[in-house]
């Protein structure tokens, strides 16, 4: 599903269904120092950041992308999301990461 005026906000709202669907949950991280928006948690004590763009226009800015560097760097995964087609993406890796 991709529309080209899609906001943020419905890229959001089908991730955390996505989250929740799978048994986890997000906490919306305060934005400031280049953090991701959301953080997920998954069972099995899989934890992964999400940065959420909108499709058109959207742009990962520099002190974003150093401070994704820095959590893969420590181990942590961290993930761009544009669409809702990528969240489904994501449902179908992260069900099978956790079934690992």
């Amino acid at each position: 599903m991709y529309a080209p005026r899609m906001r943020e906000s419905v890229v959001e709202r089908r991730l955390c269904r996505v989250v929740a669907d799978l048994g986890g949950a997000t906490v919306k991280l305060v934005q400031g120092e280049g953090l991701p928006d959301r953080l997920v948690l998954l069972p099995g004590g899989r934890v992964v950041f999400v940065e959420l763009k909108k499709p058109r226009g959207g742009a990962v800015a520099p002190l974003q992308t150093l401070r994704h560097r820095e959590l893969d760097r420590m181990g942590f995964s961290t993930v761009v999301c544009w669409t809702v087609d990528d969240c489904e993406s994501l449902r179908k890796g992260w069900r099978a990461w956790m079934d690992s």
